[in-house]
């Protein structure tokens, strides 16, 4: 565990760590509790992944949480540790915030930005799952505050026709193998209801629906013990394919759930470009989500495992 209050310079908001670490653990028995009401296994599912949000470190302004959990791990590794998988990067508002393909996305005070540092359990042909995970998560979080939230393949929330949440995950390498990590950022728009123009029409935030301000911590705090269950079912999935290794590969939970959140019916055809903004499209129909996170469309090849959707 690092001592220091600071990383990069950015000081640490000791007093929200401690705080949020008490409304994490009373959320974990929260969701424990209503998840044994649904699902047999809850009690396994729950051990894989009791981890997230074991340790929460908690910043005001800066330019990346991205940035910051990786000094976290060259600090850890400097010293011969590794950081604990499961590690939380909160920041209040973010200057240097990027998507995917590097498109800049704003993250003022008023929204949930973080890094979630995970020691991946499951195989680079399931790495996908991780992004299915937040974003089943994110959803399950909104709509506990009565906001009807959709997923959108691969890594996007959808409310109201408008995106209200994203994901990128980064997949970082080491000399040592058992020293690979996952780097899972998340943003959520949830009290920051001031867009700019490049964003009017297509963000949208909590606030605007709830027209209230939410608490931020309470909101980590369920979004968190949300990803505790929905990771947790990406590895259990991982090991009871393990264990079917001679057989037919088991049914994957997070995918069908996944899929009861899809924004568009499949079926519906839509436009699909490995980067929308930069190649030609093309018209795909969606019929599913397979078992390790890919579209399955009606046309060739079958299966996507990368680009995005378009609806418009």
């Amino acid at each position: 565990m690092i001592v220091s209050s600071s990383v990069l310079g950015h000081e640490r908001e000791l007093q929200r760590e401690v705080s949020l670490a008490q409304l994490i653990d009373a959320e974990r028995g929260n969701q424990l509790e209503m998840r044994q009401t649904t699902a047999e296994d809850s009690a396994s599912v729950f051990r894989r992944g009791q981890t997230i949000g074991a340790e929460v470190y908690c910043f005001g302004d800066v330019d990346s949480t991205y940035d910051l959990a990786r000094e976290i791990i060259a600090i850890e590794e400097s010293e011969g540790r590794d950081i604990s998988s499961g590690t939380v990067v909160l920041a209040r508002s973010l200057q240097d915030a990027h998507g995917r393909f590097g498109r800049k996305w704003d993250a003022p005070a008023g929204g949930v930005w973080m890094t979630l540092v995970i020691h991946p359990e499951i195989g680079e042909p399931l790495n996908g799952l991780y992004t299915i995970a937040s974003g089943v998560a994110v959803c399950e979080t909104i709509q506990g505050y009565g906001v009807e939230a959709r997923t959108k393949w691969p890594n996007d929330v959808i409310v109201d026709g408008k995106k209200i949440s994203g994901a990128l995950l980064e997949v970082r390498g080491n000399s040592q193998p058992e020293r690979a990590y996952c780097l899972l950022g998340i943003g959520v728009n949830v009290n920051n209801a001031d867009f700019p123009s490049r964003q009017l029409g297509i963000a949208t935030s909590l606030k605007d629906h709830t027209k209230t301000d939410v608490s931020l911590d309470e909101f980590v705090a369920r979004l968190l013990g949300n990803l505790s269950w929905n990771l947790g079912l990406a590895e259990q999935y991982q090991a009871d394919s393990d264990e079917a290794a001679h057989d037919r590969t088991p049914e994957n939970p997070l995918t069908v759930r996944f899929a009861q959140l899809i924004y568009k019916p499949f079926g519906t055809p839509v436009r699909y470009a490995n980067d929308l903004q930069k190649q030609d499209s093309r018209w795909v129909t969606p019929v599913g989500i397979d078992f390790d996170g890919a579209l399955l469309i009606a046309e060739e090849p079958g299966r996507l495992t990368f680009g995005e959707l378009s609806f418009n």
